[in-house]
Order: structure tokens, then sequence, then C-alpha cells
């Protein structure tokens, strides 16, 4: 219990400058959006005190949030992956209940949110998707001509992207990273969690 309180008081603590350090100033704005359409559903803390929840989207995605470190950590299983809108509206969601003092439930180990990402993986169409999610984030969107550009004329990279495992796809990025300078300020303001106090309620 003290455990989940500690994270709960983690969560409090976040202020609107946080998030979009976070999560890059469009994406938190897209996922304001979403929370202010009422488009998370079922929000719950795990045992571990993440925040899980279904948020509607192209698709029902399975979303959690969770603070580790002092950082904020994301599994969603739509095309982005991680700190996605998704995310950023479940941790708008959840510090609105908290706000309204509203109690939030506990779900169980099994709960299907997260069997849902433990059992993700991307399916023949992720490709398309990925980059209908790309096309709403603005800001980042120039980070991505370059890769668009060559998986749509070459079929053998999309062949190749699928078949690497995960450690292998992280290595790629992390070259990436190292090579593109966008793509490197990008992970930083994603690893980023400034302290702040102040959040906007309007």
């Amino acid at each position: 219990m003290g455990k989940k309180n500690n994270k709960i008081d983690l969560f409090k603590n976040l202020s609107w400058d946080d998030l979009k350090k976070w999560a890059g100033s469009r994406i938190a704005s897209r996922g304001k959006d979403y929370q202010k359409s009422g488009q998370v559903e079922d929000l719950a803390l795990t045992p571990d005190g993440a925040l899980v929840a279904w948020v509607q989207g192209t698709d029902l995605y399975a979303t959690l949030v969770d603070v580790q470190k002092g950082e904020l950590i994301a599994d969603c299983n739509c095309p982005y992956g991680d700190t996605c809108k998704h995310a950023v509206a479940v941790v708008l969601e959840g510090l609105d209940l908290l706000e309204k003092k509203k109690e939030i439930p506990i779900c169980s180990n099994k709960d299907k949110r997260l069997e849902a990402l433990d059992n993700f993986e991307l399916d023949e169409d992720w490709e398309e998707e990925w980059e209908e999610d790309w096309e709403e984030e603005e800001d980042v969107i120039a980070q991505k001509p370059s890769l668009t550009a060559k998986a749509k004329s070459s079929a053998s990279l999309r062949d190749f992207l699928k078949g690497q495992t995960k450690p292998q796809l992280i290595s790629l990025i992390q070259e990436l990273a190292n090579t593109i300078p966008e793509v490197n300020q990008a992970l930083e303001d994603h690893q980023s969690l400034p302290s702040g106090k102040s959040w906007p309620r309007t």
C-alpha cells in the first residue's frame, strides 16, 4: 500500500511542463485533447501503483504509465509504442480523478490491459498505422521523412525491420540517435522529467 501511495504522490507532483518535456509539446497537447474528449476508459492502478487504461484512438489501445527512479515510463500497444498521446491522456485522466478526490480502482495482475501489453506484437499493418500516428505529431514529423521515403521505396526495408528482434530494433534506434541530432534530441526530451508544481486546468 505504501508503495502505491508513494507513486500516486509522484504523479500528483507532475506539472504540465513535465509532460511537455517528457512527450514533446505536440504529443502532450494531443494527449490533452484525448483526455478532454473522454477517450480514456476504465482507468485503474496496477498492484505496483502504475496507471493503466484503455484509450480510444484509431483502435482501442492498452496504455500503462509508471514512475520509476523519478522518471515517467510508458507502454502502449499503439504503433508509437511508449511515450505517446495515449500515455499523456492516461496521466491527465489520473490527475483529474485525483484532483476531484475520486477513487481509482486497483486492477489485478491478470487484467486484460496488462495481458494485451504483454502479448503485443506489431501486425502486418504496423508501418501504415505508425505513419498515420506520426502525421498527427507535427513537432516530430521532421524526424521521419527520410525513413518514410526509404520505407516506401524499398519493400526489403520493411521486411528487414519486421525480421528484427526488440533488442536489435533498440540498437538500431540508438545508432540513429548517435547519427541524427533530431532523433537524439527527441529521445533526450522523452527521458527528461524536471520537477515542477504548476498544473494547467484549462
